[in-house]
């Protein structure tokens, strides 16, 4: 679906920086993730969190300016490609936001959540997160819809991983009422930073029309 914006980017400057910019995103939500899952288990980087979050409101904003430019000096010009890349960029400022809401868990459950079952599987999700930021990244830059298929086939098991966490915790006497709603919003906030990542590959996958449509087939995400 990209293929002709990725193969003009570097032929104007507005599309080149605007392309750029979302290059840029994927890495700092990348990192941003990465920290907002280490400060609410056990680290401190909130500031950093929050210098991330700042750093993608800042390139999101940018980039849609750039795109708008590009399109009132050319009109019916890869029109597509440019709404797609505007939908990236959406997704990828959603994504710091819910990185930066992991993170503020931490405040909410007065510490670091502890070392249990729970939490040791939701590092193990948070990872596989982390792995299809990467691999969204990858097929977004390269415009390969083959490996953006292939990615969007295990947004149903991490979905789903994270669905369970609340019928599990319902059964689990042994975790406190903070607990269980500290577990209930962090299994919520990975599964949208999922759904997300989902809706990025589609961009690449699918047709405008259909972009975000094509993971649903699986389940209800909302």
């Amino acid at each position: 679906m990209l293929k002709e914006f990725l193969q003009a980017w570097s032929g104007g400057n507005l599309r080149r920086r605007a392309f750029q910019n979302a290059k840029d995103m994927f890495q700092l939500d990348r990192d941003m993730f990465q920290r907002a899952t280490r400060h609410v288990f056990e680290a401190d980087d909130m500031e950093a969190v929050r210098r991330l979050d700042k750093q993608v409101n800042e390139k999101e904003i940018e980039t849609r300016k750039l795109v708008i430019e590009h399109l009132t000096l050319n009109p019916r010009h890869d029109t597509s490609s440019c709404l797609s890349l505007i939908t990236v960029v959406k997704d990828l400022e959603r994504i710091g936001d819910y990185s930066k809401s992991i993170a503020k868990l931490k405040d909410m459950n007065g510490g670091s959540l502890p070392d249990d079952l729970w939490t040791q599987n939701f590092r193990r999700i948070a990872d596989v997160i982390v792995a299809r930021l990467d691999s969204a990244a990858t097929a977004f830059i390269q415009a390969d819809e083959e490996l953006a298929r292939n990615v969007l086939v295990n947004h149903k098991q991490v979905s789903a991983d994270c669905k369970s966490v609340i019928e599990r915790l319902i059964e689990d006497e042994s975790v406190t009422s903070r607990q269980a709603v500290v577990y209930t919003l962090l299994s919520r906030y990975l599964k949208r930073v999922n759904a997300h990542t989902s809706n990025i590959i589609t961009t690449v996958s699918n047709p405008f029309h259909l972009v975000g449509r094509k993971y649903y087939e699986f389940e209800d995400d909302e």
